[in-house]
């Protein structure tokens, strides 16, 4: 069950953080939970899957299609 948290802080820290969930691509409220999950189960470890759905997702710069580029990449490296 959910529940509703009211916070008071400095402007800039929540204009930073803000920035920081964007990049993350999460929110404050799911920040602000994991930290209190920490402090609350400090022993808790992360499941492999929690790892994995916490990394961010890579970036490519390379807007051609990969699939073609390999099968075309392969062609001419062993002439088929």
């Amino acid at each position: 069950m959910k529940a509703k948290l009211n916070l008071t802080i400095d402007q800039e820290v929540l204009l930073e953080a803000k920035r920081h969930a964007y990049h993350s691509k999460t929110s404050i409220s799911k920040m602000v939970e994991g930290f209190l999950r920490k402090i609350a189960y400090p022993n808790q470890r992360k499941t492999v899957i929690e790892i994995v759905q916490e990394l961010p997702e890579p970036k490519s710069s390379d807007e051609r299609d990969l699939k073609k580029a390999y099968i075309e990449e392969r062609a001419e490296k062993y002439g088929v």
